[in-house]
């Protein structure tokens, strides 16, 4: 009886392993493969979407900073980086608090007090009070008064100081002629209303 068992077991297991046509089943290393490749597939898809996510969260990130950067950023560093801006050097703000430094420059500058706050960085309603011409013109006046006050800040202790950096790194740049061997240069002002030339001494 035992054998009887045995051989029904086989015969059992030799018609599981071909289908009713005659032909054989799927081999077992074939759908083991098929598993694999599954699982690396699934794999890949899973690490892709991780890489995704760590690069989704540094684009957040920088444009975190950016925006940071740009919240902390005064509007004299900004005003110094514009493109031909380079020639002025950072007036302290203490010296710009100062009233009695600023002695005569409001009659020089139109909306004098809204220039000097934009320069502080002061909060100001600036565009529930004025028109958008209006706040073109303050713009333009703070640049104006920035400058204005440039000239008397680089005539104390610690302009000349700042300005003599600048020179020393050749900020201004050198004169081109031959003879002065690379000479820096110093940007002079001719009058307080005129833009600055620039001449070797």
């Amino acid at each position: 009886m035992a054998s009887v068992g045995v051989t029904a077991v086989a015969a059992h297991h030799n018609y599981n392993s071909t289908d009713h046509n005659g032909s054989a089943a799927p081999s077992t290393n074939v759908v083991s493969n098929t598993h694999s490749d599954l699982s690396a597939l699934r794999h890949g898809l899973e690490k892709e979407e991780d890489e995704l996510t760590v690069d989704d969260d540094d684009d957040e990130d920088e444009d975190e900073e950016f925006s940071q950067s740009d919240e902390d950023s005064s509007w004299i560093s900004w005003f110094l980086n514009l493109r031909g801006n380079e020639f002025f050097c950072e007036v302290d703000e203490e010296y710009i608090q100062d009233d009695f430094n600023l002695t005569g420059l409001s009659s020089l500058v139109p909306y004098y007090d809204y220039a000097l706050d934009m320069i502080l960085d002061v909060e100001m309603a600036i565009e529930e009070t004025l028109t958008e011409e209006q706040q073109e013109l303050v713009e333009s006046a703070a640049e104006m008064l920035y400058g204005l006050i440039h000239a008397r800040y680089v005539l104390t202790n610690r302009g000349m100081q700042a300005m003599y950096e600048k020179f020393a790194t050749a900020s201004f740049g050198r004169c081109p002629r031959a003879l002065c061997s690379g000479q820096a240069v110093l940007p002079v002002g001719r009058h307080v209303q005129c833009l600055a030339q620039y001449e070797c001494r």
